[in-house]
């Protein structure tokens, strides 16, 4: 059954809310601590581990960024991508651990081109979160293990998230109804 425009705004506006008060509430000062910790672990690893670092301090960079800083959104990008360089480069490749690390890497930078297409509305970030978010879900279908499963969740809300910002610039039905199919995976 085809939902109607007004269906498909409101399933949206009630996603938004929901995804806005968990991830908004988190205290800035110390997230900005603990990125400085991260920070200062990332520059002191082994090559071997900084994949996983850079996953965390990416992490924290976009939690700060999606308070408005695309300076901070745009580092966050830099540490997934060579995150993903060091894992490809540093880790035995096709195990079910860097399997896991590089789509964790990949859906945290598409959701960060996400967060940078929010603020500047540059639908190219859209473009290049889908081809990210892509890449995880044929890695996740290469390497069906039960931690990729687990992330399989996260994936497809970020994907929901992909399509939802598409709908609302488009208002394109057609986008609307991708995303909710997406959430309800």
């Amino acid at each position: 059954m085809k939902n109607t425009s007004a269906e498909i705004t409101l399933a949206i506006e009630k996603i938004n809310a929901l995804q806005e008060s968990g991830a908004r509430e988190i205290d800035t000062t110390k997230l900005e601590s603990i990125t400085q910790e991260i920070e200062q672990l990332y520059t002191s690893v082994s090559p071997e581990s900084k994949a996983s670092i850079a996953n965390s301090l990416g992490l924290a960079y976009r939690r700060l960024g999606e308070r408005g800083s695309m300076a901070l959104l745009k580092q966050a990008v830099v540490l997934f991508e060579n995150g993903i360089i060091f894992a490809t480069q540093n880790s035995p490749t096709d195990t079910p651990a860097s399997d896991i690390l590089l789509v964790e890497l990949r859906n945290n930078m598409a959701i960060s081109y996400i967060r940078m297409f929010e603020l500047g509305k540059d639908e190219e970030y859209l473009n290049k979160a889908e081809a990210s978010l892509n890449e995880c879900v044929h890695s996740m279908d290469r390497s069906p293990t039960s931690e990729n499963q687990l992330l399989k969740s996260n994936v497809y809300n970020n994907t929901g998230n992909l399509w939802k910002q598409r709908y609302i610039c488009s208002q394109d039905l057609s986008d609307g109804e991708k995303a909710l199919e997406q959430y309800a995976i």
